[in-house]
């Protein structure tokens, strides 16, 4: 009997000792072309210019005078500490106090937003050519009457020719992820405010009011996507839009006079809202693609409980999975850095380089890619293709500005002429410098269609789908409001 355990406790050992020295040979092979992948990407980044040092991506602020966001109301939310922690739980769990500089100002800056209600406002919206119904809309008479002083106050800060937001994140990974960004939920519950400002202003006749609304409006989402992170870039993406369907409303309602038509016009020409993707684009990739692979190579076995947490694998009750924190501490190094190698170039290639320029994102090529799930590409399939839907969000919101000058142009010859002209090409370069091209067709001129089934004009993009559907759009069926399928139709500007 002793025998037989001995024996078996030889063979057992055998096969340990078989088990760790192939493990450490497979373990170093892939540190070793983990390593040198990763070398031949960072080349590949530095050929097309990409800032690997996040730093650098993060504006100098202007001086406060110039400066749109130095308005005290403004400000007074976006000062303020929070705790910063280098305990992974914590920062799971959101914990950690938020205090602000000055908690009376922001309070009555809070207070300019809709009232709460489970319905969504119907306010304009450009895309499905849909005007305000503010017959339902939230009755925000004495809020407009009660804080007039402040919101003169921010109207005039509007005219300032800069609104740029200062950005802390920290200098590590754990930071990164730790950083809260309380002032953009504020910002979209004001932009809404603002939308509904401007709708009831344009119904009372009032361009004026209207417009001092929309410039702040255009001047809170500048403010929003000022900042590097992708969020912030949605936050003001979202923002633009809003003001667009306040543009849109006016124009279907023949409010805007020639001059506020030139004046829209000229605003929304100094956007580089492609630009500022760009920059959210290399920012994310930098500071979670990249950063969290690095931030894998070193993590704690502390914080390897809520390792995949961070990363998206949790069991089926939500919670992380300790041993497959502790699983993930064997992996070797070299995982990870083909992890940030393949998710950096698909990113360049898909998402960065595409914006850059102006040519179309291919979604179905950054899934192909991403099929099937390795040990190497893990990290890349469950941040990238949400990633890249930002990316086309971008690009609906830029094609939407285009036609928005277009229109402008149009309405300027209409004012003029007495009618719409037959082409595009009657507009400039009195109306407007240059046609936009349509950015999902490069190449290719935006389409026009005069007086088409009762309207006064279409002016469309082939969308998304690459398909001209003759200037329409298409709905999702299931929706219970209307709501545009921006895969499919077109992206139109109508009436």
């Amino acid at each position: 009997m002793k025998k037989r355990i001995k024996k078996i406790a030889i063979v057992c050992g055998i096969l340990l000792v078989s088990f760790i020295t192939i493990f450490t040979i497979v373990a170093a092979a892939e540190n070793w072309s983990g390593a040198r992948e990763w070398e031949a990407t960072k080349v590949v980044l530095e050929e097309e210019n990409i800032e690997l040092d996040f730093r650098k991506m993060i504006p100098e602020m202007p001086k406060p005078e110039d400066n749109f966001c130095a308005t005290p109301l403004i400000r007074s939310i976006y000062e303020f500490e929070h705790d910063r922690t280098e305990n992974f739980e914590d920062i799971l769990s959101s914990t950690g106090e938020t205090v602000y500089k000055n908690p009376e100002i922001r309070e009555r800056f809070l207070k300019m937003r809709l009232p709460d209600s489970d319905e969504k406002p119907p306010l304009p919206e450009w895309s499905l050519a849909l005007k305000a119904e503010l017959s339902k809309t939230p009755d925000i008479s004495e809020i407009l009457a009660t804080h007039e002083k402040d919101l003169a106050g921010i109207d005039a800060a509007a005219m300032r020719p800069v609104a740029q937001l200062p950005v802390d994140i920290g200098d590590t990974f754990v930071e990164h992820v730790s950083t809260v960004l309380p002032h953009l939920h504020d910002f979209r519950d004001f932009q809404k405010f603002q939308t509904l400002r401007a709708c009831i202003a344009l119904e009372a006749g009032d361009t004026a009011e209207a417009k001092a609304a929309l410039r702040t409006l255009i001047q809170i989402a500048r403010s929003s996507s000022s900042q590097p992170t992708l969020i912030s870039f949605l936050v003001g993406q979202t923002g633009f839009s809003d003001a667009l369907s306040v543009i849109w409303q006016g124009m279907a309602t023949n409010s805007w006079s020639d001059e506020d038509l030139k004046w829209i016009q000229d605003e929304l020409g100094k956007q580089h809202f492609l630009d500022d993707l760009e920059r959210a684009l290399t920012f994310e990739m930098v500071t979670f693609q990249i950063g969290s692979a690095d931030f894998m190579k070193s993590v704690s076995f502390r914080d390897s409980r809520h390792l995949v947490t961070l990363i998206g694998s949790m069991d089926e009750e939500g919670n992380s999975s300790s041993s497959a924190g502790i699983l993930a501490l064997a992996i070797p190094s070299g995982v990870w850095d083909h992890n940030k190698s393949l998710g950096a170039r698909l990113m360049l290639k898909h998402c960065i380089l595409p914006v850059r320029n102006r040519e179309v994102p291919d979604d179905k090529a950054l899934l192909d890619a991403l099929e099937k799930t390795t040990t190497r590409n893990f990290l890349a399939k469950i941040s990238i293709p949400d990633v890249s839907s930002v990316a086309i969000r971008g690009y609906r919101t830029n094609v939407a500005i285009d036609l928005a000058r277009v229109a402008c142009a149009l309405e300027c010859y209409q004012l003029k002429a007495g009618g719409y002209p037959d082409t595009l090409g009657a507009l400039a370069p009195e109306f407007i410098n240059k046609i936009p091209g349509d950015l999902m067709a490069k190449g290719q001129p935006l389409k026009y269609k005069k007086g088409l089934n009762g309207d006064r004009y279409r002016i469309y993009s082939i969308g998304q789908d690459g398909t001209d559907d003759g200037g329409e759009i298409t709905l999702r069926e299931s929706s219970k409001t209307p709501r545009q399928k921006t895969k499919k139709g077109d992206w139109v500007w109508g009436y």
